[in-house]
């Protein structure tokens, strides 16, 4: 039945009875619907083979390449310095090293260090040719005055030697002669007998030669009596000579502490006097260790007062008082007073510091400052 044929058999009953069913429909919530349960995973099958008559398949456009992260370029070799002009580097920090500044004086300090190092290799080899020779004086040196030997000791001994090498006859009786003579002096110190010393000659030995004329003793045993005798008051001699070193060895130990107090004494009462008084103390430091040297300790403290008091100082220009600040414009705003009638305490900003530093920067370099 075609939809004509429906319609014109429809009555107006049917058609508001069809009206209201729709409308129902619309009101009504959708239903809901259950998931579809999973499907159950399907086996992997092999593709089917290529139609005959179907066209052969393109090959996939290969893949472009992705490129490679380039490393960066490395910078170039610096170039290398010549022996000259690492030389000259050489030179010139040493020259800042000891506190050359200036372009000219670098240049006159350069000329002279590069020329000094061509000769020191020189120097060096001839230095160690002679230190063998250097040594030995130094050790002969150290000899002669451990053992207290004169000068003229010294030199009679080595005239003495020189004569013993020699082969000439009239050198060597003189050298015999000489010898025959300290050896006399010797024995006249042990107070033994012999190259003729005769020690019971000696004053102090006089009541033991009378003692042998009369019999009374041997001359051998006077003659031991006499040793022992010396032997006896020369160790008296030597104790009382230690004795006497000691005391004058302490003497000047307590002459030196005093003059040292008296020293601290007299620095304390000027430091308190004046305000330069390190700068001056240390200026005049080098002439007053060469005073000292030559002085007695007494004489310290006195000589240290005149050539303090006599010491002309000039204050560095870095000890000099700087120059007032300049008033700057546009200061903010501050009371005048505080409570209490207290004056009021200036305000210092960021910019008065800065300025401030400035100016003394500037009045170490003897620089005038304009803030």
């Amino acid at each position: 039945m075609s939809t004509k044929e429906i319609t014109a058999e429809m009555t107006e009953a049917d058609v508001v009875n069809a009206a209201l069913a729709a409308a129902e429909l619309e009101e009504a919530p959708p239903a809901q619907v259950e998931d579809p349960a999973p499907a159950e995973e399907a086996e992997p099958t092999d593709p089917p083979p290529p139609a005959e008559d179907a066209p052969p398949a393109e090959d996939p456009a290969p893949e472009e390449p992705t490129p490679e992260e380039v490393p960066p370029e490395e910078p170039p070799p610096a170039e290398e310095l010549t022996e000259e002009q690492k030389a000259n580097q050489e030179a010139d920090e040493a020259a800042k090293a000891i506190g050359i500044r200036s372009e000219r004086s670098t240049e006159k300090f350069r000329e002279v260090y590069n020329d000094a190092k061509k000769v020191l290799p020189a120097v060096r080899a001839e230095l160690e040719q002679v230190r063998p020779a250097a040594e030995r004086w130094e050790h002969t040196m150290r000899f002669v005055q451990e053992h207290n030997i004169s000068p003229e000791m010294y030199g009679q001994a080595m005239n003495m030697m020189a004569g013993l090498a020699s082969n000439d006859l009239g050198v060597l009786e003189k050298v015999a002669g000489a010898l025959e003579a300290e050896l006399q002096r010797v024995n006249q110190r042990l107070g033994r007998e012999g190259a003729g010393f005769d020690p019971l000659s000696t004053p102090e030995n006089h009541d033991l030669r009378m003692r042998v004329e009369t019999g009374e003793i041997d001359r051998s045993a006077a003659l031991e009596i006499g040793r022992l005798r010396h032997a006896n008051s020369h160790n008296e001699q030597v104790r009382a000579e230690q004795q006497r070193r000691q005391q004058e060895a302490d003497s000047a130990a307590e002459a030196r502490n005093q003059a040292v107090a008296e020293l601290d004494r007299l620095g304390e009462e000027l430091s308190k006097l004046d305000p330069n008084f390190a700068a001056k103390s240390a200026a005049i430091e080098p002439s007053m260790k060469a005073m000292i040297a030559r002085l007695p300790p007494r004489e310290w403290a006195a000589a240290y007062k005149e050539a303090y008091m006599g010491f002309q100082y000039t204050p560095p220009p870095a000890a000099r008082a700087a120059p007032a600040p300049t008033p700057l414009r546009h200061q903010p705003l501050r009371p005048s007073a505080v409570p209490g009638g207290a004056a009021a305490a200036p305000v210092q900003t960021e910019a008065d510091v800065v300025a401030e530093a400035l100016r003394q920067a500037a009045a170490l370099d003897g620089v005038p400052f304009k803030g």
